[in-house]
């Protein structure tokens, strides 16, 4: 199944590119043999103190690995160096529960 598939799955809807795109801001999607991953706006909620702007979903046998983190740049010599942070992570979360730690963990609802 292809990465796009999981996707409109895990979000019951036909084409969640775009709608997670147009409702959270999401981009940079990344796609592997295993799983993808995409950044998105700031969080409002906030995970042990920390604002949320990335997710990536592993592929283990029947479940998925989610895990929220933190992209950041810090300067290190003038140069803006990107950092990232591991906030949260699920373990053996089924397909149909994928929606509802995303917008629990995030703030963000992905349908009206």
């Amino acid at each position: 199944m292809k990465a796009q598939a999981y996707l409109n799955s895990m979000f019951v809807c036909d084409n969640a590119i775009n709608r997670l795109t147009a409702m959270i801001k999401a981009k940079d999607f990344l796609y592997s043999q295993v799983g993808f991953q995409f950044k998105f706006a700031n969080s409002y909620a906030k995970v042990n103190g920390v604002k949320v702007n990335h997710v990536k979903f592993t592929k283990t046998d029947e479940t998925w690995k989610v895990v929220f983190g933190r992209i950041k740049n810090v300067k290190m010599f003038g140069i803006s160096i990107p950092q990232y942070e591991v906030v949260q992570e699920y373990n053996d979360i089924w397909e149909n529960q994928v929606k509802a730690i995303f917008e629990q963990t995030t703030g963000f609802y992905t349908s009206l």
